[in-house]
């Protein structure tokens, strides 16, 4: 487990809220399932490069993220009340 720190709002206070995060580590060819309808298979990982295959139902919304996105994008908004 690992902690990631998450910028946010709180009643228009920025704060971080920090998480606890699962870190897996696979080699070619395994497979990771979350829940019942997903599978994440690593294909392939060729220096700092991974090619992934996702197996989901057509109505799981899947969307790529650049790392700067992933971390801005994400929790920029984000409130809590």
């Amino acid at each position: 487990m690992a902690t990631l720190s998450i910028p946010l709002r709180v009643r228009g206070q920025p704060q971080l809220l920090e998480v606890l995060v699962l870190v897996l580590t696979h080699k070619e060819g395994e497979v990771l399932q979350i829940g019942q309808d997903v599978r994440i298979h690593v294909k392939r990982i060729k220096g700092n490069w991974v090619r992934l295959c996702i197996e989901a139902p057509r109505d799981v919304e899947l969307v790529r993220l650049t790392a700067e996105q992933a971390q801005e994008d994400d929790w920029e908004g984000s409130t809590l009340k």
